[in-house]
């Protein structure tokens, strides 16, 4: 048996879970894609190092349209999480050697940085994809060793 309050608890940052403004944002950047899972959300942008400060304008573009959307609907960004926030550049060494050293994103007038790493949803994620790839190459390991007791289809 549940017990349901009829209190209404005062919420000083973040969108609700199960809020119906939770589904509205995905919505509000125009440019990079939102991905959210819970109260957790990320925008992606895919770029060549060419067009990094092009990116750099289009991020920071749509995280005020966000920081915007937040203010006109009452929600607060929790500004001392912004210490937690990362900018997670992918692609070879070689590559990444290219991109500026002052690149940044702008929220809430700070500046986020290039981070190392991030973790989505438990996963540490680093620049090269250095564990995502370890893992696939250990899973197609394991699938080499079996193959032969699996059919063409499988």
């Amino acid at each position: 048996m549940v017990a349901i309050s009829q209190n209404r608890a005062r919420l000083t940052h973040g969108v609700p879970q199960g809020s119906i403004l939770g589904p509205a944002l995905p919505r509000v950047p125009k440019t990079c894609p939102l991905k959210s899972y819970v109260d957790d959300s990320k925008l992606y942008l895919s770029f060549s190092i060419k067009n990094t400060e092009f990116a750099a304008t289009q991020i920071n573009e749509d995280l005020k349209r966000i920081a915007t959307w937040c203010c006109s609907n009452s929600l607060l960004i929790n500004s001392d999480k912004t210490k937690l926030f990362r900018l997670l550049l992918l692609g070879t060494p070689r590559m990444l050697k290219r991109v500026p050293e002052n690149f940044s994103v702008t929220l809430l007038e700070k500046k986020i940085f290039v981070s190392s790493y991030a973790k989505v949803l438990g996963v540490t994620i680093d620049a090269n994809l250095t564990e995502v790839v370890s893992k696939c190459t250990a899973s197609l390991c394991r699938i080499n060793r079996v193959r032969h007791v699996l059919d063409k289809h499988c």
